[in-house]
């Protein structure tokens, strides 16, 4: 992965007790909190993405060591220059509001939200999930999911309790727990730039 200067790329050492795949929802909310501070709306892309209209701003990985810690990683566009290869697919903060923004008050502002979300999920996981279904707009839409060498459509349905989500196919109910999930061709017009 690229991370060149200008960005936020950080990681943060967990201990909930147990590893849990919905710890990566309170990075993302996390981040579409801090953006939202700064007068940008965001929204969550399932499963660890943060995305600003159609393109990504933030990633967030979690990966569990051991039964008691948790390392998430969050990457975050800030005033970091973005490759050729990427422009039209991702945006930055600065692209976004026409000025620099300085690190130290994003990182102050991340870890602030990282710590509320987090004490919530502590409290109860089942709030975390809830609050990211309301900011994922592809619920209802169709989309298309990639797993690995399976690709297949359908419409987005449901952000279930232990973080899978629900897409109804031509085939019947599926259940995904990971993947990538992009809006099909027509859906993305309802989601601003």
């Amino acid at each position: 992965w690229a991370s060149p200067e200008g960005g936020l790329w950080m990681s943060v050492v967990l201990k909930p007790g147990k590893p849990d795949p919905r710890l990566v929802f309170v990075g993302a909310l996390a981040v579409v909190d801090v953006l939202g501070e700064l007068g940008v709306e965001a929204w969550v892309k399932w499963p660890n993405d943060v995305w600003v209209g159609r393109r990504k701003i933030a990633g967030i990985l979690t990966e569990a060591k051991g039964e008691e810690f948790v390392v998430m990683g969050i990457g975050l566009n800030v005033n970091n220059p973005l490759p050729g290869e990427l422009k039209g697919k991702a945006t930055s903060i600065k692209v976004l509001t026409g000025r620099e923004t300085p690190l130290e008050d994003v990182i102050k502002s991340l870890l602030r939200h990282l710590d509320l979300w987090y004490a919530v999920f502590l409290r109860d996981p089942g709030k975390v999930v809830r609050e990211v279904r309301e900011r994922m707009p592809i619920l209802g839409k169709a989309v298309e999911v990639v797993t690995g060498e399976e690709r297949f459509s359908g419409e987005a349905a449901d952000l279930l309790p232990d973080g899978s989500l629900l897409l109804k196919t031509k085939e019947g109910v599926r259940r995904v727990l990971q993947g990538d999930v992009s809006l099909r061709l027509g859906s993305t017009n309802e989601l601003k730039n």
